[in-house]
C-alpha cells in the first residue's frame, strides 16, 4: 500500500484493489487479523493478545515464589465513517493469578482481574 503513494481517493481504491488481489489464500488470514476486513467506509476488525509472566520470588527473602501465569485477550471492533464500537475481552479465560507481590510491612499480594468485558463508542471530530 505505501509503494502505491496514494493521494486521492479514487488512488486510495485503486491501491486496495491491488492489493487485495494480491493476497494469497495463504496470506489472507493473517492480513485479515491484522488490517480487518474494509469495504467503503465500513471496518470490522479482530485482535487478540497474549500477556506471559514467569515464576518470579515473592519478596526480599526468597521464602516463596509467585507461580508463573499466562492471559489470553481478545477484542472485535466496528467502524463506520467517523463512528467506532468495540468489545475487548481481557482474561479471557477467567485465569486466577497474582499481578502483583508487595515487599512492604503488611507484604500482601494484589490479585489479577477476572475476566472483563469492556465496550467502548468513539466518533472523531
Amino acid at each position: 500500500m505505501r509503494s502505491q503513494a496514494a493521494r486521492t481517493h479514487q488512488a486510495v481504491e485503486r491501491a486496495i484493489t491491488s492489493s487485495i488481489n494480491d493476497v494469497t489464500s495463504a496470506h489472507a488470514f493473517g492480513w485479515f487479523a491484522h488490517c480487518g476486513l474494509i469495504y467503503l467506509r465500513i471496518a470490522v476488525g479482530l485482535g487478540a493478545g497474549f500477556n506471559y509472566v514467569g515464576e518470579r520470588e515473592g519478596d526480599l527473602l526468597n521464602s516463596f515464589q509467585a507461580d508463573s501465569y499466562f492471559l489470553t485477550n481478545a477484542a472485535i471492533f466496528y467502524r463506520r465513517d467517523n463512528w467506532r464500537f468495540a468489545l475487548n475481552f481481557k482474561n479471557l479465560f477467567d485465569v486466577n493469578y497474582i499481578k502483583s507481590v508487595e515487599n512492604g510491612r503488611l507484604g500482601a499480594n494484589s490479585p489479577g482481574e477476572t475476566f472483563t468485558v469492556i465496550g467502548s463508542v468513539s466518533v472523531q471530530f
